[in-house]
């Protein structure tokens, strides 16, 4: 008798636990991971790609939900002006034609015989890749609406100036050249001067201007320098 009830009690308890495990397994099969995939305005060209990524991924990734949102919303509620945000979208879906992996610009080019679609791509994508700072410009900071051409004439002269030289740093400073070619310190200089010109304050600008200043001052020491060696030679 007392055999037949612990024999009842342990298929009890076994049955039990088979249950349990299987509404485990059940519930971590019906648990999704969600992502959500920005991609800026519907009218730029990687609102459709992240649409397609996120239904590829939707579609054949186990337990992944995979959804392409708009960011304008989220940028508004950030306290970005509404035609700030609204630049902002609008800029970078004009710069997709010479970013990775779209890329459209570049095509003819990199079809030309012997040509390598890859380094003609990112080769473009270097050579454009201070103008991706520009929307920071005017979001980071209420002065920098100053290139939307908003506020006093004197904020937006001021923030236009600065913000050319900064992209003009940034530029010489990745491609290694300014009046001649470039040291790494004076790379460093003007890397770190076109960084600090993203964030439109006096303070930061007066900072990058005069490292600007300091890497252009030596720039034109060295070509000095130089073409005095060059006509002592001659």
């Amino acid at each position: 008798m007392h055999s037949r009830s612990r024999f009842n009690f342990a298929a009890f308890t076994g049955l039990n636990l088979l249950v349990l495990a299987l509404a485990v397994v059940s519930a971590q099969a019906q648990v999704k991971t969600r992502l959500s995939i920005a991609t800026g305005g519907t009218g730029g060209v990687y609102y459709p790609l992240g649409g397609g990524l996120a239904a590829f991924m939707s579609k054949y990734l186990p337990g992944v939900e995979a959804t392409a949102e708009v960011t304008t919303a989220s940028m508004i509620k950030l306290a970005v002006p509404a035609y700030a945000a609204h630049m902002v979208i609008f800029y970078y879906a004009v710069l997709s034609g010479v970013s990775p992996p779209t890329a459209l610009s570049p095509l003819p080019p990199r079809r030309s015989p012997g040509g390598d679609p890859y380094k003609t791509t990112m080769m473009a994508w270097k050579y454009t890749l201070p103008a991706f700072l520009v929307p920071f410009m005017f979001t980071l900071h209420p002065d920098g609406i100053g290139l939307l051409l908003k506020g006093s004439w004197g904020n937006i002269a001021w923030t236009t100036i600065t913000a050319a030289v900064g992209l003009a740093a940034l530029a010489a400073g990745l491609t290694g050249w300014l009046l001649m070619k470039t040291t790494w310190f004076e790379r460093g200089l003007l890397v770190a001067a076109g960084l600090v010109l993203v964030y439109p304050s006096l303070l930061e600008d007066l900072i990058g201007l005069t490292l600007f200043a300091v890497a252009a001052a030596l720039q034109y020491l060295h070509r000095r320098s130089a073409a005095g060696r060059l006509s002592a030679a001659n």
